[in-house]
């Protein structure tokens, strides 16, 4: 039930996708600093949305594997402390 109902959601995606394509065919110049490209608005606005999801999701990303590691370093120092606690009460 869970297949039927997600590719029913992903093609309504794609045919909102291409009705929102076919009404928005007017060429619109987009003018980054060192170049001006001429492309449909559907288009434009396509590749500003996917190039948001990747930065944002590279941004998560990398944020929680700083987190990790971070965890990690700690952790690691944490069990250090403990072994040189266990192994200073052991001999005295």
């Amino acid at each position: 039930m869970s297949r039927i109902f997600t590719l029913l959601l992903v093609l309504v995606f794609v045919a909102f996708g291409l009705f929102f394509g076919t009404l928005n065919e007017v060429p619109v110049t987009v003018d980054l600093f060192f170049i001006s490209i001429t492309r449909p608005l559907a288009l434009v606005v396509i590749a500003a949305f996917l190039a948001g999801v990747l930065l944002s999701g590279t941004m998560v990303y990398l944020s929680m594997w700083f987190g990790v590691k971070r965890r990690i370093r700690a952790l690691k120092s944490e069990q250090a402390a403990s072994s040189s606690k266990a192994m200073a009460s052991s001999h005295g």
